[in-house]
């Protein structure tokens, strides 16, 4: 049995459904009956429709006519959606929407019972095109992705904080060292990646302070000025570790050694992360592949230990650990294609620990700074990118604290 709602129902051209079961079966001779029986439908639907048929012969009838009045008596009146147009186009580029409208409205003279409610406004723009496109998600990820592959390198720097006491084995390790040598491990890691290569620079403190993330991007910067890169921005969060966030219009000492550098101190909007995606990454990561499985050898120098391995991690992760939203290449490769004068030893940034370095900082006299980045011998280059087939690097220097810590 033909079931004529259901038809109607998931069929594009209702029009052309009701063309072959009413019109047909009525000049093949059936009656109303006989066709409402067929299509398990009411007489007077088909009734209805034959009719309209019957009145100008064309399939056109069948189409389903407006129900909206033809002379509506709450109609707006052509000064009120003029009013509305020009308001929608000399406001396009701000997030001005019907709450303005309303008090611009008013102001205008308008009366309060004639203003249109949300929706007829957001129909009136929508019909003059004045309203943004919303973009898909896949859209708004292309945009990234060609946004990404037109920066420079070390052109735009993300920094974060990650905390790491919510890491059972990073934690069950901390108390073991604890007992045995009374040393304790960071509580929370610094970390900076470059937007367009991918680069890892970490560091380490035991507190989250202002003067912590401080040390770490005077280092930074620092080491970076070193191979005559300035980044254009270095944006963060709006944390008190990076912000102000009781007086916004006074900068902290963050901001201003980021601007005594040459470079521009952004933070991202409130509850925006996905801002700050690609550190947030290496986060992720680090943790699954570093401290979720990373074990140090029980000797006095045990923060020496913790540190060297934080940066073969980091070289396994600039020179080795292909990146699959950057098409399976390494920052290393990225930096050597996009930018060959910069040498590949700006990935060489020693991790350390910001709470002992901040006093030698701001106490003793500083000298050149060629020091600033511990350097690492390899006793070979591994020949595949691979993390398990690279190289273990020598630490020529194992004391960060015997270095001087150039500011200049």
């Amino acid at each position: 049995m033909i079931v004529y709602r259901t038809l109607s129902q998931n069929s594009k051209d209702k029009s052309m459904t009701r063309m072959e079961l009413f019109v047909k079966a009525r000049q093949e001779g059936k009656s109303i009956s006989e066709i409402a029986r067929i299509c398990n439908t009411e007489r007077k639907t088909v009734r209805r429709w034959l009719k309209r048929y019957d009145e100008n012969q064309r399939w056109e009838s069948l189409r389903d006519r407006k129900r909206a009045p033809k002379k509506p008596h709450r109609r707006i009146s052509l000064d009120v959606e003029f009013f509305i147009i020009e308001f929608k186009q000399s406001h396009k580029n701000t997030k001005r929407g019907y709450p303005f409208l309303r008090s611009y409205l008013l102001s205008k003279g308008v009366p309060k019972e004639k203003i249109p409610s949300r929706s007829t406004v957001y129909y009136i723009w929508r019909k003059n095109n004045l309203l943004k496109k919303h973009k898909t998600k896949r859209e708004k990820k292309k945009d990234v992705r060609e946004w990404k592959e037109r920066l420079k390198p070390f052109e735009y720097i993300q920094v974060d904080i990650k905390e790491l006491r919510d890491i059972p084995n990073y934690v069950m390790v901390g108390d073991v060292i604890k007992k045995c040598f009374g040393e304790k491990l960071p509580k929370y890691q610094i970390t900076a990646r470059d937007v367009k290569t991918g680069g890892l620079f970490i560091g380490y403190a035991h507190e989250k302070t202002l003067q912590n993330t401080t040390t770490f991007i005077t280092l930074l910067l620092n080491h970076l000025r070193r191979y005559n890169i300035v980044p254009k921005y270095i944006q963060t969060d709006n944390g008190t570790e990076f912000a102000n966030t009781r007086k916004p219009h006074e900068k902290t000492l963050f901001s201003r050694m980021v601007e005594r550098f040459g470079s521009a101190h952004r933070l991202i909007p409130p509850r925006a992360k996905t801002y700050q995606s690609d550190v947030e990454v290496s986060h992720r990561l680090i943790e699954y592949e570093f401290y979720d499985c990373f074990d140090l050898p029980l000797s006095e120098k045990i923060k020496q230990e913790f540190l060297s391995a934080t940066a073969e991690y980091q070289y396994l992760f600039n020179f080795h650990r292909q990146n699959s939203n950057r098409n399976y290449q390494t920052p290393c490769d990225i930096l050597r294609n996009s930018a060959p004068d910069i040498s590949e030893d700006v990935f060489h940034f020693y991790p350390f620990i910001a709470d002992d370095i901040y006093p030698m900082l701001y106490e003793n006299s500083f000298q050149t700074g060629s020091d600033v980045c511990l350097q690492i011998k390899f006793k070979k280059r591994a020949s595949e990118h691979r993390l398990h087939d690279a190289p273990r690097p020598t630490i020529i220097s194992q004391n960060p604290q015997t270095h001087t810590w150039p500011l200049t």
